[in-house]
């Protein structure tokens, strides 16, 4: 579970992006992850991010099924680039929980997940490299190949791009929510592609 900023306490944790870390429990089935949610949220002093959020939430499974459960599926441009055994499976999920009794309709944000993956990188990488460059810039440490130059691109970033960025990401958010008091949750598959064999996997590029 990838919880909003501020539900889990980022306290303790290796920062990479203060702005879009989140910690969540993992676990075999969503009764568990929802009691793990449970342990984990809360207030917590040593994280201000957490200090607006109410108590008593998410002490176990909230809802008994989903049925009359709004659910937002994607439209067929932002599933264009889906691999077709993933979008195979997206359907039969969608199906299921239709049978299920949940309403499922097409949802449209007004901005394309391309957009908001463009944005993120930039707060990440400027983040990363103000937090661990100093330690990507340091060729006697021994930093796995792949990850040093990931660390390295927010190297060049300009302050007044970073800043812009922080700003649109707050619009994008609020013009987001508003989605939210029509549609409980939205389902997008997990990943474009089926996992790759090891000897196939690029770290150069990005999606």
């Amino acid at each position: 579970l990838k919880v909003s900023k501020g539900r889990i306490s980022t306290h303790g944790i290796l920062p990479l992006c203060p702005t879009l870390d989140t910690p969540g429990p993992m676990a075999h089935d969503g009764e568990d992850v929802a009691l793990l949610y449970g342990a984990l949220q809360g207030r917590d002093p040593h994280d201000r991010s957490t200090w607006g959020l109410p108590g008593g939430e998410a002490e176990g499974p909230a809802h008994p099924g989903v049925a009359g459960l709004r659910f937002g599926r994607l439209n067929d441009t932002e599933l264009s680039g889906v691999a077709p055994e993933v979008l195979e499976a997206y359907h039969r999920s969608l199906a299921v929980l239709e049978r299920a009794g949940a309403t499922i309709s097409i949802i449209e944000f007004p901005h394309s997940f391309a957009e908001v993956a463009i944005l993120a990188r930039l707060i990440s990488a400027t983040e990363g490299y103000a937090l661990l460059g100093h330690l990507a810039e340091d060729p006697d440490l021994p930093i796995d190949a792949d990850v040093r130059p990931r660390l390295l691109a927010g190297r060049d970033v300009r302050a007044s791009d970073y800043v812009q960025a922080l700003h649109k990401r707050e619009a994008m958010q609020r013009e987001t929510s508003a989605l939210f008091s029509t549609f409980d949750a939205v389902l997008t598959p997990t990943t474009e592609t089926p996992a790759l064999l090891l000897e196939e996997v690029d770290q150069t590029k990005t999606p």
